[in-house]
């Protein structure tokens, strides 16, 4: 399976999905201002989720995601979810982990990121302080 690599723009974060280490990493910012944008933001969600699904059928022993996002507009989460749902579907000897790097005294993105957890259930995101 080939790696994925989107480099980040203004309204598109950046991904590097590695199949061969198991590390898939977004960062940047993601929103649209513009419905040209948002048409060009969901087909990059659609591209990783396609992405994810076939890498997910023969994964690394173990999966890291690193979310490194700053800003994200409101449609963003829902994308989120899916990739992170997705992961919590490996089961053992599979081991799935979510690192989300969030800047100190960003009091907003810890209360969405417990609210996430609350949702996930099975696979919990764990909070790196920058």
């Amino acid at each position: 399976m080939e790696n994925l690599k989107i480099d980040e723009s203004k309204f598109i974060p950046g991904i590097c999905l590695n199949a061969e280490t198991g590390v898939l990493e977004i960062s940047g910012n993601s929103g649209a201002s513009a419905v040209e944008e948002y048409e060009r933001s969901s087909g990059y969600w659609a591209i990783m989720l396609n992405w994810l699904e076939q890498y997910l059928q023969n994964p690394r022993p173990k999966t890291t995601f690193i979310c490194k996002l700053k800003y994200f507009d409101t449609a963003t989460p829902q994308y989120l979810l899916k990739v992170f749902k997705a992961l919590g579907t490996l089961n053992e000897p599979y081991i799935a982990e979510i690192f989300w790097y969030v800047e100190k005294g960003d009091e907003n993105m810890l209360e969405f990121i417990d609210d996430l957890n609350r949702i996930l259930g099975s696979i919990q995101i764990q909070i790196v302080a920058e």
